[in-house]
């Protein structure tokens, strides 16, 4: 798949992984449009060999319809 986990968060990140979803708070004032998904979004990703919609692994849910955009 070609993923490269890192804990230092720069311009290569393109996605971040979390399972809380107070990380929505940090995201608003620091990820900019970088998806916020769950760990599951990685693993369904994985398992399926295509990256799956970012949209359906948000950690609150939906991001449409947590209001994020």
């Amino acid at each position: 798949m070609g993923a490269i986990c890192v804990n230092d968060f720069d311009e290569s990140v393109t996605h971040v992984v979390s399972d809380d979803p107070w990380t929505e708070i940090f995201r608003e004032k620091w990820l900019g449009d970088r998806p916020l998904v769950k760990s599951d979004w990685i693993l369904g990703s994985n398992l399926l060999w295509r990256k799956e919609p970012e949209d359906q692994f948000h950690p609150g849910g939906s991001e449409r319809d947590s209001g994020a955009s």
